[in-house]
């Protein structure tokens, strides 16, 4: 689906602030050293503020449209390729990976291959990283959930809350190094890191492995995770 309109997919899809990919550089060390590995890049939003890191990224995205628009808009850096393919079948030819980080995307693979796909590609004691959003209202900001509601109910129904989104404060994690104070490093899998951005709540979370993510989705992992 989003294939088939890539620029109007990169017009309205709500993007991720600088400031947390500045925090998962700091928590996970990412710098001109690293080497990414971004599953689902899309049209490229999450994989310019990485590569402006200067780290190195492997870009894979399923959908040919997408992906030709990602290396469009990454064209100015060096330090980025876009390879063309979904993660369950993509040829990795044996390379290794310190951050594996997925925006907005994990949820399409399949998990009982990415799970385990993502440790195989890891280098040991390497990060995963799965970022997202969450649409949140604001006093002063515009009502344009409310507005498009009825459009929203007409192609996806079954959301009546969709016109109207919680609070940002209620949806923000209680413990002190989950807002915009900075990051800390992680003393435990899962941590998690938000930001401010336009209508929405950014965040990640970003562990050394994934085995505690695959438990929870109730997948079981090959010979487990040493």
């Amino acid at each position: 689906m989003f294939n088939e309109v890539p620029e109007l997919y990169d017009r309205v899809r709500p993007g991720y602030p600088d400031e947390l990919f500045a925090d998962l550089g700091a928590l996970t060390g990412m710098d001109d050293r690293s080497s990414v590995l971004e599953v689902g890049c899309g049209t490229g939003q999450a994989t310019r503020s990485l590569a402006a890191l200067g780290c190195g990224v492997t870009a894979v995205e399923p959908g040919a449209e997408m992906a030709a628009l990602a290396r469009r808009r990454i064209a100015s850096f060096d330090n980025v390729e876009v390879e063309t393919s979904t993660f369950e079948e993509w040829n990795d030819r044996g390379r290794r990976f310190d951050v594996l980080v997925a925006a907005s995307s994990w949820h399409w693979v399949d998990p009982w291959l990415g799970w385990q796909r993502a440790h195989d590609v890891l280098h040991a004691a390497g990060w995963m990283a799965l970022l997202g959003n969450v649409v949140v209202g604001r006093p002063g900001e515009p009502e344009v959930y409310a507005e498009t509601a009825d459009l929203h109910e007409r192609f996806c129904p079954g959301n009546p809350d969709w016109g109207h989104p919680p609070l940002e404060d209620d949806v923000l994690p209680r413990s002190a190094d989950t807002r915009n104070t900075g990051p800390r490093a992680p003393s435990s899998p899962g941590t998690v890191c938000h930001r401010s951005a336009p209508f929405t709540r950014s965040h990640f979370a970003v562990a050394r492995d994934c085995a505690h993510w695959a438990t929870a989705t109730g997948t079981s992992m090959r010979g487990g995770i040493s």
